[in-house]
């Protein structure tokens, strides 16, 4: 098979996924992604979800009731808890 259409069908491929699962690929509302990929030498489409895609995967869920995301750099020291009191008690270890 010609590598252009190899390309085309995991492109197509990943647009179908998105598709499915209702979320927009590269748009400013970051729900997912379409990334190119060199497998073996050859170039691929893959579909990661973004953070903003999997909240909005998880409110589709009438049992959720809140969500909350973080950013966390490598270093920082970090723990959480969950409950009526939730925290996340990180520390950053970089200044901003």
């Amino acid at each position: 098979m010609h590598p252009i259409f190899e390309v085309w069908i995991t492109s197509l491929t990943v647009v179908l996924n998105a598709a499915q699962l209702g979320l927009e690929p590269n748009t400013p509302l970051g729900q997912a992604y379409l990334i190119p990929y060199k497998n073996k030498g050859n170039l691929e489409c893959q579909f990661q979800i973004g953070y903003r895609g999997m909240i909005d995967l998880a409110y589709r869920n009438e049992r959720m009731q809140s969500i909350e995301a973080h950013t966390v750099y490598e270093n920082d020291d970090f723990s959480y808890s969950f409950g009526l009191e939730p925290s996340d008690g990180a520390r950053c270890a970089r200044r901003i």
